[in-house]
């Protein structure tokens, strides 16, 4: 991933990650939380932890409009390298961003698809661009598409 542009937030303030630390505190191996890098990541670099908070702060409070998001660059682009999806206005947000740069390739990971799906049940349309992978929570299992292409 060297040199791959990134926007992300932080795993240590995203509620659905703080609950999957819970659980590897409780020694659960079969979660897919329990080897986190993100959280590892977080201990050693503290400013990075400052700026995703920042990020997460913005990007779930408020929509940013497609014209306001700046030009990437690249012909790839990665979504929540060491964090994860928050809430629907993070979703509108990153499909906003897709919007902006039609042609970069954008790429999302995340075990949260139900908040994808509750932005597209809203109206609101993923990007042809964006491409979503969507993560399990359990070690050895599949995570499914929720909605249709």
């Amino acid at each position: 991933m060297r040199e791959m542009w990134s926007l992300s937030t932080c795993c240590l303030c995203n509620k659905y990650c703080q609950k999957q630390q819970a659980v590897k505190a409780r020694g659960t191996k079969e979660s897919i939380c329990s080897g986190c890098f993100a959280v590892d990541i977080a201990a050693r670099y503290p400013d990075g932890v400052a700026c995703w908070t920042r990020n997460q702060e913005t990007l779930t409070s408020q929509i940013i409009p497609v014209e306001d998001w700046p030009t990437i660059k690249k012909d790839v682009f990665r979504l929540e390298s060491f964090g994860d999806l928050n809430n629907v206005t993070q979703v509108i947000n990153y499909f906003n961003l897709a919007y902006a740069n039609p042609g970069v390739s954008v790429a999302l990971w995340t075990k949260h698809p139900h908040l994808i799906k509750r932005a597209i049940d809203q109206g609101y349309k993923k990007p042809e661009n964006m491409i979503i992978i969507f993560s399990a929570f359990w070690v050895d299992h599949v995570a499914r598409n929720p909605y249709p292409e």
